[in-house]
Protein backbone atom coordinates (compact mmCIF):
# COMPACT_ATOMS: atom_id res chain seq x y z
CA UNK A 1 0.00 0.00 0.00
CA UNK A 2 3.06 2.65 0.75
CA UNK A 3 4.36 1.63 -2.22
CA UNK A 4 1.39 2.79 -4.34
CA UNK A 5 1.18 5.65 -2.40
CA UNK A 6 4.64 6.79 -3.18
CA UNK A 7 4.42 5.95 -6.87
CA UNK A 8 1.39 7.38 -7.45
CA UNK A 9 3.03 10.79 -5.23
CA UNK A 10 6.02 10.22 -8.04
CA UNK A 11 3.39 10.04 -10.88
CA UNK A 12 1.47 12.81 -9.31
CA UNK A 13 4.51 15.10 -9.64
CA UNK A 14 5.77 14.24 -13.00
CA UNK A 15 2.18 15.41 -14.10
CA UNK A 16 2.80 18.47 -11.95
CA UNK A 17 5.95 18.95 -13.01
CA UNK A 18 5.00 18.66 -16.84
CA UNK A 19 2.29 21.39 -16.78
CA UNK A 20 4.30 24.02 -15.29
CA UNK A 21 6.91 23.40 -17.78
CA UNK A 22 4.47 23.69 -20.46
CA UNK A 23 2.92 26.30 -19.04
CA UNK A 24 6.06 28.21 -19.57
CA UNK A 25 7.55 27.22 -22.42
CA UNK A 26 3.93 28.41 -24.09
CA UNK A 27 4.28 31.86 -21.58
CA UNK A 28 7.47 32.50 -23.20
CA UNK A 29 6.31 33.32 -26.42
CA UNK A 30 5.97 37.37 -27.82
CA UNK A 31 5.41 38.37 -30.90
CA UNK A 32 5.55 42.24 -30.64
CA UNK A 33 5.76 45.23 -33.98
CA UNK A 34 5.36 48.76 -32.73
CA UNK A 35 5.28 51.51 -34.97
CA UNK A 36 5.97 55.19 -34.75
CA UNK A 37 4.42 57.97 -36.44
CA UNK A 38 5.82 61.78 -35.79
CA UNK A 39 3.28 63.98 -37.20
CA UNK A 40 2.64 68.18 -36.97
CA UNK A 41 -0.63 67.41 -35.68
CA UNK A 42 -2.49 66.81 -32.25
CA UNK A 43 -4.89 64.61 -33.10
CA UNK A 44 -5.81 61.09 -33.86
CA UNK A 45 -7.43 60.68 -37.35
CA UNK A 46 -11.01 58.50 -37.24
CA UNK A 47 -10.41 54.94 -37.97
CA UNK A 48 -12.02 54.87 -40.95
CA UNK A 49 -10.10 57.43 -42.91
CA UNK A 50 -7.07 54.69 -42.15
CA UNK A 51 -9.31 52.15 -43.13
CA UNK A 52 -10.22 53.38 -46.77
CA UNK A 53 -6.86 54.34 -47.11
CA UNK A 54 -4.99 50.71 -46.69
CA UNK A 55 -8.24 49.16 -48.21
CA UNK A 56 -10.30 51.48 -50.43
CA UNK A 57 -7.50 54.13 -51.85
CA UNK A 58 -4.50 51.93 -51.05
CA UNK A 59 -2.32 53.15 -53.85
CA UNK A 60 0.19 50.19 -53.75
CA UNK A 61 -2.26 47.64 -55.47
CA UNK A 62 -1.02 45.98 -58.55
CA UNK A 63 -3.61 44.70 -60.85
CA UNK A 64 -5.87 42.41 -59.11
CA UNK A 65 -3.63 42.22 -55.96
CA UNK A 66 -4.13 44.12 -53.10
CA UNK A 67 -1.80 44.92 -49.83
CA UNK A 68 -5.05 44.19 -47.25
CA UNK A 69 -7.93 42.31 -48.49
CA UNK A 70 -10.43 40.87 -45.64
CA UNK A 71 -7.93 38.82 -43.61
CA UNK A 72 -5.47 41.94 -43.38
CA UNK A 73 -8.30 44.16 -42.39
CA UNK A 74 -9.54 42.08 -39.54
CA UNK A 75 -6.61 42.94 -37.39
CA UNK A 76 -8.09 46.66 -37.48
CA UNK A 77 -10.13 45.18 -34.70
CA UNK A 78 -8.27 42.43 -33.09
CA UNK A 79 -7.78 43.41 -29.26
CA UNK A 80 -4.02 42.43 -29.50
CA UNK A 81 -3.75 46.11 -32.01
CA UNK A 82 -3.41 49.05 -29.84
CA UNK A 83 -3.31 52.80 -31.09
CA UNK A 84 -2.24 55.89 -29.43
CA UNK A 85 -1.90 59.37 -29.77
CA UNK A 86 1.09 60.85 -27.65
CA UNK A 87 1.83 64.52 -27.03
CA UNK A 88 5.11 66.24 -27.38
CA UNK A 89 4.07 69.00 -24.78
CA UNK A 90 3.58 65.68 -22.36
CA UNK A 91 6.33 63.53 -23.21
CA UNK A 92 9.18 65.27 -24.30
CA UNK A 93 11.42 62.80 -23.77
CA UNK A 94 10.68 60.26 -26.50
CA UNK A 95 11.28 62.98 -29.13
CA UNK A 96 15.05 63.63 -27.84
CA UNK A 97 17.85 62.35 -30.47
CA UNK A 98 19.73 60.57 -28.26
CA UNK A 99 16.88 58.27 -27.54
CA UNK A 100 18.21 56.69 -31.28
CA UNK A 101 21.73 56.18 -30.00
CA UNK A 102 22.12 53.40 -32.29
CA UNK A 103 20.11 54.01 -34.23
CA UNK A 104 21.04 55.64 -37.84
CA UNK A 105 19.84 59.31 -37.75
CA UNK A 106 20.69 61.97 -39.90
CA UNK A 107 19.59 65.59 -40.46
CA UNK A 108 16.65 65.18 -42.51
CA UNK A 109 14.95 62.52 -39.68
CA UNK A 110 16.28 65.55 -37.20
CA UNK A 111 14.21 68.13 -38.49
CA UNK A 112 10.78 66.00 -39.14
CA UNK A 113 11.29 65.50 -35.10
CA UNK A 114 11.69 68.62 -34.32
CA UNK A 115 9.25 69.55 -36.77
CA UNK A 116 6.36 67.27 -34.80
CA UNK A 117 4.33 67.92 -32.41
CA UNK A 118 3.05 64.16 -31.49
CA UNK A 119 3.32 60.31 -32.51
CA UNK A 120 0.73 58.33 -33.32
CA UNK A 121 1.86 54.50 -31.62
CA UNK A 122 0.72 51.75 -33.63
CA UNK A 123 1.18 48.49 -31.84
CA UNK A 124 0.73 44.90 -32.11
CA UNK A 125 1.26 42.45 -29.47
CA UNK A 126 0.72 38.72 -29.35
CA UNK A 127 0.98 35.62 -26.28
CA UNK A 128 -0.07 33.33 -28.61
CA UNK A 129 1.26 31.84 -32.03
CA UNK A 130 0.60 33.43 -34.69
CA UNK A 131 -0.38 31.64 -37.58
CA UNK A 132 0.56 33.85 -40.14
CA UNK A 133 2.11 37.22 -41.07
CA UNK A 134 -0.72 39.62 -41.99
CA UNK A 135 -0.18 41.41 -38.82
CA UNK A 136 2.87 42.97 -40.34
CA UNK A 137 1.53 43.40 -43.76
CA UNK A 138 -1.65 45.48 -41.91
CA UNK A 139 0.86 46.94 -39.45
CA UNK A 140 3.35 48.97 -42.06
CA UNK A 141 0.48 49.88 -44.97
CA UNK A 142 -1.15 51.36 -41.47
CA UNK A 143 1.57 53.07 -40.49
CA UNK A 144 2.17 54.45 -44.59
CA UNK A 145 -1.49 55.77 -44.70
CA UNK A 146 -1.48 56.92 -41.20
CA UNK A 147 1.80 58.98 -41.96
CA UNK A 148 0.07 60.34 -45.37
CA UNK A 149 -3.39 61.19 -42.96
CA UNK A 150 -1.39 63.26 -40.84
CA UNK A 151 1.29 64.95 -43.00
CA UNK A 152 4.04 63.12 -41.59
CA UNK A 153 7.19 63.02 -42.88
CA UNK A 154 8.72 60.42 -40.50
CA UNK A 155 8.30 57.03 -39.33
CA UNK A 156 9.87 55.16 -36.68
CA UNK A 157 10.06 50.94 -36.95
CA UNK A 158 10.88 50.56 -33.23
CA UNK A 159 11.01 46.74 -33.24
CA UNK A 160 13.33 46.45 -36.08
CA UNK A 161 15.07 50.17 -34.80
CA UNK A 162 14.92 51.91 -38.11
CA UNK A 163 13.89 55.12 -39.01
CA UNK A 164 12.80 55.87 -42.70
CA UNK A 165 11.13 58.71 -44.44
CA UNK A 166 7.62 58.69 -45.91
CA UNK A 167 9.12 58.94 -48.89
CA UNK A 168 11.28 55.92 -48.45
CA UNK A 169 8.28 54.04 -47.29
CA UNK A 170 6.48 54.59 -49.99
CA UNK A 171 9.40 53.31 -52.15
CA UNK A 172 10.00 50.36 -50.08
CA UNK A 173 5.74 49.10 -50.40
CA UNK A 174 5.47 50.17 -54.43
CA UNK A 175 8.51 47.20 -54.80
CA UNK A 176 5.81 44.38 -53.92
CA UNK A 177 1.87 43.60 -52.94
CA UNK A 178 3.58 41.04 -50.52
CA UNK A 179 5.04 43.07 -47.46
CA UNK A 180 5.85 40.75 -45.31
CA UNK A 181 9.57 39.89 -46.44
CA UNK A 182 12.13 39.77 -43.70
CA UNK A 183 13.94 42.70 -45.83
CA UNK A 184 11.17 45.35 -44.46
CA UNK A 185 11.44 44.17 -40.98
CA UNK A 186 14.61 43.29 -39.55
CA UNK A 187 17.51 44.93 -39.64
CA UNK A 188 21.15 44.17 -38.71
CA UNK A 189 22.71 45.97 -36.35
CA UNK A 190 26.35 46.28 -36.48
CA UNK A 191 27.75 47.64 -32.66
CA UNK A 192 30.99 48.93 -33.43
CA UNK A 193 32.59 49.20 -29.32
CA UNK A 194 35.73 49.01 -27.59
CA UNK A 195 36.77 45.25 -27.17
CA UNK A 196 33.06 44.46 -27.92
CA UNK A 197 32.42 44.36 -31.84
CA UNK A 198 29.26 42.19 -32.54
CA UNK A 199 26.07 42.33 -34.82
CA UNK A 200 22.76 41.18 -33.64
CA UNK A 201 19.03 41.62 -35.41
CA UNK A 202 16.56 43.57 -34.55
CA UNK A 203 12.79 42.74 -36.00
CA UNK A 204 12.85 38.77 -35.34
CA UNK A 205 10.66 39.59 -32.17
CA UNK A 206 7.98 40.91 -35.03
CA UNK A 207 7.21 36.60 -35.96
CA UNK A 208 7.72 35.97 -32.15
CA UNK A 209 11.48 35.16 -32.66
CA UNK A 210 14.11 35.82 -30.30
CA UNK A 211 16.53 38.11 -31.41
CA UNK A 212 20.17 37.10 -32.50
CA UNK A 213 23.40 38.72 -30.95
CA UNK A 214 26.93 37.01 -32.13
CA UNK A 215 29.91 37.09 -30.31
CA UNK A 216 32.86 39.13 -29.91
CA UNK A 217 34.34 39.80 -33.84
CA UNK A 218 37.04 41.73 -35.23
CA UNK A 219 36.12 45.36 -36.45
CA UNK A 220 37.17 43.99 -39.76
CA UNK A 221 34.65 41.00 -40.21
CA UNK A 222 31.67 43.27 -40.19
CA UNK A 223 30.82 42.82 -44.25
CA UNK A 224 31.02 39.24 -43.68
CA UNK A 225 29.43 38.68 -40.25
CA UNK A 226 26.17 40.92 -40.89
CA UNK A 227 25.69 39.38 -44.68
CA UNK A 228 25.65 35.92 -43.07
CA UNK A 229 23.33 36.93 -40.00
CA UNK A 230 20.99 38.39 -42.63
CA UNK A 231 21.03 35.58 -44.97
CA UNK A 232 20.40 33.61 -41.94
CA UNK A 233 17.43 35.54 -40.95
CA UNK A 234 15.96 34.99 -44.31
CA UNK A 235 16.19 31.29 -43.44
CA UNK A 236 14.76 31.47 -40.24
CA UNK A 237 12.03 33.80 -41.62
CA UNK A 238 9.38 31.33 -42.10
CA UNK A 239 9.76 29.35 -39.20
CA UNK A 240 8.07 28.76 -35.89
CA UNK A 241 10.95 28.59 -33.70
CA UNK A 242 15.08 29.13 -33.87
CA UNK A 243 16.83 25.81 -34.70
CA UNK A 244 19.81 24.81 -32.67
CA UNK A 245 21.82 25.62 -36.25
CA UNK A 246 21.39 26.88 -39.59
CA UNK A 247 23.81 26.92 -42.60
CA UNK A 248 24.40 29.86 -45.07
CA UNK A 249 25.95 30.07 -48.48
CA UNK A 250 28.07 33.41 -48.42
CA UNK A 251 31.08 34.82 -50.10
CA UNK A 252 31.94 30.97 -52.00
CA UNK A 253 31.69 29.51 -48.76
CA UNK A 254 29.58 27.67 -46.39
CA UNK A 255 28.91 29.15 -42.72
CA UNK A 256 27.39 26.90 -39.97
CA UNK A 257 25.50 29.67 -37.35
CA UNK A 258 25.27 27.56 -33.81
CA UNK A 259 22.12 29.08 -31.62
CA UNK A 260 22.60 29.04 -27.85
CA UNK A 261 19.40 29.46 -25.54
CA UNK A 262 18.49 33.13 -25.54
CA UNK A 263 19.74 35.39 -22.82
CA UNK A 264 19.06 39.14 -22.13
CA UNK A 265 16.62 39.08 -24.96
CA UNK A 266 18.91 37.68 -27.85
CA UNK A 267 20.16 33.74 -28.90
CA UNK A 268 23.72 34.01 -29.01
CA UNK A 269 24.96 33.07 -31.80
CA UNK A 270 28.75 31.36 -33.46
CA UNK A 271 29.89 31.20 -36.72
CA UNK A 272 31.41 28.95 -38.27
CA UNK A 273 33.08 28.48 -41.56
CA UNK A 274 32.92 24.73 -43.08
CA UNK A 275 35.95 23.58 -44.46
CA UNK A 276 35.69 21.74 -48.03
CA UNK A 277 36.31 18.07 -47.32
Amino acid sequence: MIGLLIFLGFLLGLIVGYTIISRKSRSKYLAAAEYWIYTPGETMPKQELLLDRIVGQNPYKKGSKVPIGPAEGLVLSDIRLHMALILKKKNSHIFRPDLFEDVSVTKEHLDSMAQSNAIVKIRYISEEPLPDKRHLQFLIHAADAMAEITGSSLIYDQTAQRLVTKQEMAALLSQDVDATKPQLHVTIAWQDRPHDCHAETHGLRKIGLDEIRTGAMEADEKILVTQVLELAVERLWNMSYLPQEVEVEAFDDTFKILLAPPAEGFAQARILRMQAA
